[in-house]
C-alpha cells in the first residue's frame, strides 16, 4: 500500500513540476487551405451574423444565447454568448484589413474570468483558394491557467478552431 501511495504522490508531483514549467503565455495556431476565394472566406469571418453557419461553439451548445451588435462586422462589432457548456462572453473586432487579416478582443466572464486576442489571416493563393491562419494569444496568469493550458485548453480550443475552419471550407456557396 505504502508503495501505492509513493507512486501516487511521485506522479502528482510530476504533473505539477512540469504544469508549474509552462510559459506565462499560450498561442494555439491552426492554418488550412480552403478551395474559396478569399473575399468569401473574409465575409464569412468578419460578419459576427455569419459564425452561426460554421462556428464550432455554436454547433456544441445550440441552446446558447448570442447577441450581436450593429452593426454586425468591422471594427467595433461585438458578439456576446452565455452557455453552459462554453460559458460567458464577448468578443470584439479590433482591426482589421479588408481580405487580409481581423484581430478580436475576447473577456471571458464565466465560469472564469479571461481574456484573449484573436489573429485570422488570410492567405489569396489564386482566385478560388485561400490560407487562413487563426492564432489565439493568452496569457497564464496562475498555475491554474498553466495546468490547464496543458491539460485541457490546448487540445480542445486547437480542436474547435480547426472544425471551424473547416465547416467554413465546408459551406455551400
Amino acid at each position: 500500500m505504502k508503495k501505492y501511495i509513493i507512486g501516487f504522490l511521485l506522479i502528482i508531483g510530476v504533473i505539477l513540476g512540469y504544469s508549474w514549467t509552462q510559459p506565462d503565455e499560450y498561442t494555439i495556431t491552426k492554418s488550412l487551405e480552403m478551395n474559396k476565394p478569399v473575399n468569401y472566406v473574409f465575409s464569412q469571418i468578419n460578419d459576427f451574423q455569419n459564425w452561426k453557419k460554421w462556428s464550432a461553439w455554436y454547433q456544441e451548445d445550440p441552446q446558447m444565447k448570442i447577441s450581436i451588435s450593429e452593426p454586425s462586422l468591422g471594427i467595433g462589432a461585438r458578439q456576446q454568448w452565455e452557455s453552459e457548456k462554453s460559458g460567458s462572453g464577448y468578443q470584439v473586432t479590433r482591426n482589421y484589413v479588408h481580405n487580409q487579416k481581423l484581430s478580436h478582443q475576447l473577456v471571458f466572464t464565466a465560469p472564469f474570468k479571461g481574456g484573449a486576442m484573436s489573429y485570422i489571416v488570410f492567405d489569396d493563393l489564386d482566385e478560388k483558394k485561400t490560407r487562413v491562419t487563426w492564432t489565439l494569444k493568452s496569457q497564464n496568469n496562475s498555475f491554474f491557467e498553466k495546468f490547464l493550458f496543458w491539460t485541457i485548453i490546448e487540445r480542445e480550443i486547437g480542436n474547435k478552431i480547426q472544425t471551424s475552419l473547416q465547416n467554413i471550407s465546408d459551406l455551400k456557396r
